[in-house]
């Protein structure tokens, strides 16, 4: 309500390799674009969404980007709930979280690199033991 924007329950969606998946919060209706729910509670957070938000949502960044990289999604709002800060007219924050070509691009680089890891490591775990002590 507070966005104009109608959200539906997400789900998981996943690369064509079906190796990353990214668990959607919400879809938002008549748009390429979803929503991603945080509820912090320590107080670090809770202030600091307000004040400086900028490290704030830097913590999400990646789940977020990566989220866009995995749906096609143009935009994701993030969005901030803070129940503790209702009496003071402050319990949602929603900034909109644009997709970023250039830093999808790194962050897949990043994760295909750690992927290979992952699949040299698992191959090497189930080799039988005489091939593993040659």
């Amino acid at each position: 309500a507070k966005t104009g924007s109608i959200a539906f329950e997400g789900g998981i969606s996943l690369t064509d390799d079906r190796v990353f998946g990214y668990s959607t919060d919400g879809k938002i209706m008549g748009a390429n674009a979803g929503i991603e729910i945080k509820v912090p509670s320590a107080c670090h957070k809770v202030a600091g969404i307000w004040f400086e938000p900028e490290p704030i949502i830097g913590e999400y960044m990646d789940q977020i980007q990566g989220g866009m990289w995995i749906t096609g999604w143009d935009w994701i709002d993030l969005v901030i709930y803070t129940p503790w800060l209702s009496s003071v007219g402050r319990e949602l924050f929603v900034r909109r979280i644009l997709r970023d070509e250039a830093y999808i691009a790194s962050l897949e680089a990043d994760l295909l690199s750690f992927s290979g890891r992952v699949d040299l490591i698992e191959s090497a775990l189930r080799a039988p033991i005489e091939a593993i002590q040659a």
